[in-house]
């Protein structure tokens, strides 16, 4: 979850950027004893709120092309 929004951290410049960030886990994602777990991370825009100055940015995150967290969003202060 945490290394997900880093995406989202990175594009605002930003950790404190992100005022809101909702998901949950669909599938598990298992982590081997050496090595690690691989996942890709998608962003798109999905809302701009002008007044409030925040973007809703949607991810989807997957594991071996197999989607791991459903709804995942974050709200971005620009």
């Amino acid at each position: 979850m945490g290394a997900a929004v880093g995406v989202v951290e990175d594009w605002a410049g930003d950790p404190g950027a992100v005022v809101d960030y909702q998901t949950r886990f669909t599938r598990p994602v298992p982590v081997p004893a050496e090595g690690a777990a691989v996942f890709e991370v998608t962003a798109t825009v999905g809302a701009i709120d002008p007044e409030a100055r925040t973007a809703r940015i949607d991810l989807t995150v997957t594991h071996e092309g197999v989607r791991v967290m459903g709804k995942v969003q974050a709200v971005v202060r620009l």
